[in-house]
């Protein structure tokens, strides 16, 4: 009796190699890369990473995907936004139906297409990476917003510290300072229309405080016989 081999032609093998050629046409998710970000509309035009396999085994580049809505973590009114450039890698995810009507209307409805897992019906999620483009630095210990490449940080450790680090760091709002405010470079600022009030008792050490470049722990003043005051003391 002869071996039996999947490769001889056959019913079955018939039925294999048709559902093999209709599955090698079926879109769910790939790699991509950015090749343009539209921040209006935060929408990607990205090529896709992996080329297409065609039913007699060559490969073949797919095109380039456009007016790709961009994931960014949003929800109720907050969201977390960056500029994407050219070069980034994510995550494409082709959605099985038409959504071309939900991206203009924002309304669910029937899709304006009976297409089936399209690529003109891509998504893109930013951030999955592939290991040439994985950055350095990663840190155990705390959740990290950071800059790949610069001094901008923002770290919080499971003890509840949290550090800032970056070339500048401005305030526009009002701040309120419930603990101790520690400061190790100096302070400088300016008091603005309102001035400068401080409230309760300061002590001072180890330096001169100045006021219009007068000394106030060492002045003196005319008394009124026309000579001087000893400085102040404790």
């Amino acid at each position: 009796m002869g071996t039996f081999d999947e490769d001889m032609p056959s019913a079955e093998l018939a039925r294999s190699n048709e559902m093999r050629a209709e599955l090698l046409k079926v879109r769910t998710a790939f790699p991509g890369i950015v090749e343009s970000f539209d921040p209006d509309a935060r929408t990607v035009t990205v090529r896709p990473a992996i080329d297409a396999v065609l039913a007699d085994g060559s490969a073949a580049e797919l095109p380039l995907l456009v007016d790709v809505p961009v994931s960014f973590p949003m929800g109720g009114p907050f969201v977390i936004e960056w500029p994407l450039k050219r070069g980034d890698e994510g995550q494409v995810i082709i959605n099985d139906r038409c959504i071309d009507g939900w991206f203009v209307s924002g309304r669910n409805g029937p899709p304006m297409d009976l297409r089936l897992h399209d690529l003109s019906d891509a998504t893109f999620f930013p951030g999955i990476c592939s290991l040439p483009n994985v950055p350095g630095g990663f840190d155990m210990e705390a959740l990290v917003i950071r800059q790949i490449d610069g001094l901008a940080k923002f770290r919080m450790d499971s003890g509840g510290n949290i550090e800032v680090d970056g070339a500048l760091l401005t305030v526009k709002c009002p701040a309120i300072f419930e603990k101790l405010l520690t400061y190790q470079a100096g302070m400088a600022g300016q008091g603005g229309g309102a001035g400068t009030t401080i409230r309760g008792d300061m002590d001072h050490s180890g330096g001169t405080i100045r006021s219009n470049g007068v000394s106030v722990d060492g002045h003196t003043h005319i008394d009124s016989m026309g000579g001087e005051t000893q400085e102040p003391r404790g």
